[in-house]
């Protein structure tokens, strides 16, 4: 079997072209072959026609070597092509599979998580309610220290109520008492700080305002009666002036003696907390105190436009 040539439209318009030409040739040789010149001129015009022949024969080789290599090239190509595309089919396939054990494995963590969140809603559940009858149990229990506190208290009481010596200040005096009645189990100081006081005819009453454990003899409340303490109701009673403080002052001097001061109070305290009045007008407290052999005496600097 011969090898099969493939031509262009090119080619075989080129060679059914030279063919009319060889024709053409012939019929004028046979016109003309009597005639030597006729003939000679066609005889040249015949080899022209074979030499453009052998180079379009050699322009048709050169292109089918050229068509034979373009041929190769795309068959390298398409095989190559081919390989490219089984490389990605195979590729897609992989991911594919590998695509599907992600799903399965998320598809495996949803119902983990799904199933973690159903243990944690139920200990949730499981959780608030300890919690519920955890705060019951402790209100009741809450409930009954109180009462039994309450029992316990109601039976603590105050005992031997002694006024201090001295006077702290002006109409104010100390009281201590000492509490009884509080069983070994409960702390002494807390009974104390927690029992109020209300004795008729002394102007005290409610919660102490210090508690002292003195050990074996007990513990001890100390209250502070701000008034009806005849005993520290100290004040002024004659006022003497003793002229302008000096000259151009506009302030005279006023002084008066500290009556009712008991011997061993604070000097100090008892004066600089008693209030007077004169000459129309009320003071809560001595401008300044001295204190002289004949006893304590307030002094006050008042306005006067006089002096």
């Amino acid at each position: 079997m011969g090898r099969k040539c493939n031509f262009s439209p090119l080619h075989l318009a080129i060679l059914v072209l030279g063919i009319i030409s060889a024709v053409l040739a012939v019929s004028r040789l046979t016109n003309v072959a009597s005639r030597p010149a006729a003939q000679a001129r066609i005889r040249d015009e015949w080899d022209n026609e074979i030499h453009a022949h052998e180079a379009l024969r050699v322009d048709w080789a050169r292109e089918r070597n050229d068509v034979e290599a373009l041929r190769a090239d795309l068959q390298r190509e398409k095989v190559e092509w081919d390989r490219e595309r089984l490389a990605q089919v195979e590729r897609r396939q992989e991911e594919e599979v590998e695509w599907d054990k992600e799903l399965q494995a998320h598809e495996t963590l949803r119902a983990d998580w799904a199933r973690e969140r159903d243990d944690v809603e139920a200990l949730r559940a499981d959780l608030q309610r300890e919690k519920m009858e955890w705060k019951r149990q402790r209100a009741w229990e809450k409930r009954r220290k109180e009462d039994e506190r309450a029992r316990t208290r109601a039976g603590f009481r105050w005992e031997d109520l002694t006024p201090d010596q001295r006077c702290l200040r002006h109409n104010a005096r100390g009281y201590t008492a000492r509490l009884a009645n509080v069983p070994r189990s409960y702390d002494p100081v807390q009974a104390c700080e927690e029992t109020t006081i209300e004795i008729p005819g002394v102007n005290i009453k409610g919660r102490p305002l210090k508690c002292e454990d003195r050990g074996c003899l007990g513990v001890f409340g100390h209250w502070i009666a701000e008034s009806g303490e005849s005993i520290c109701a100290t004040y002024f009673k004659t006022f003497d002036d003793k002229g302008c403080t000096s000259p151009g002052s506009r302030r005279r001097r006023i002084q008066s003696r500290l009556e009712n001061f008991q011997y061993g109070d604070d000097e100090h305290k008892m004066c600089s907390t008693t209030p007077a009045t004169f000459r129309h007008q009320h003071f809560p407290k001595p401008d300044t105190c001295d204190s002289g052999i004949l006893g304590v005496w307030g002094v006050w600097a008042i306005k006067d436009e006089n002096c």
